[in-house]
């Protein structure tokens, strides 16, 4: 039996991960201890299944056929920011506006689908009470239990920044593979959304 590190998640274009690319030189700079996520690894994550049974690989990827097949393509603004830990900052992320609405859909059609065929997981991306969706791309995490200090004057410069539009027309499964600083990860299906006249 081999356990594969799964997820489920969107991804930008390439015009946005090149826009992302160009700006994080000065958001490095406010932030040098920080681990950086290289922008072709930038992805909205939609549920986090951690370790599965690679032989579950196929019926997954058939709860999530299922799920996209319900949901349409859908375009996401990508801009601004924040980060998750106010007293200890953890993750430094990019704001995500746009069709939200439709992707907390798409979410929840993803979450329930793994749900109702015994998949676990579907915490990803859950605030502290369990019940709000928060899409986001994160940019960088703290090296430190104690957090990162200079996140805030990071969350402060992406207020100026705009990252651009991107079609979102396929939802990934990934599996995280360890490696150096940040885990590689690699496409294992491509679900796509069906267009809707």
């Amino acid at each position: 039996m081999s356990l594969l590190r799964l997820f489920v998640a969107v991804d930008p274009d390439l015009a946005v991960r090149d826009a992302i690319a160009r700006g994080l030189p000065e958001l490095v700079a406010l932030a040098p201890k920080a681990r950086w996520v290289p922008p072709t690894s930038l992805h909205v994550t939609l549920v986090f299944l951690g370790s599965v049974d690679e032989e579950r690989v196929p019926p997954l990827t058939t709860v999530l056929a299922s799920a996209t097949q319900a949901n349409g393509a859908l375009d996401l603004t990508f801009g601004g920011g924040g980060m998750f830990g106010r007293r200890s900052p953890r993750t430094l992320w990019a704001g995500v506006a746009g069709d939200v609405e439709r992707l907390g859909a798409l979410q929840g059609d993803v979450t329930a689908g793994l749900q109702g065929a015994g998949f676990a997981g579907g915490e990803a991306n859950l605030d502290r009470a369990g019940a709000t969706f928060v899409p986001h791309l994160t940019l960088a995490r703290s090296r430190a239990q104690t957090g990162e200090p200079a996140f805030p004057a990071c969350v402060a410069r992406l207020a100026e920044m705009s990252f651009g539009v991107s079609r979102i027309e396929n939802v990934v499964l990934y599996q995280s593979e360890p490696g150096g600083n940040e885990p590689r990860y690699r496409a294992l299906a491509k679900l796509p959304l069906l267009e809707r006249g």
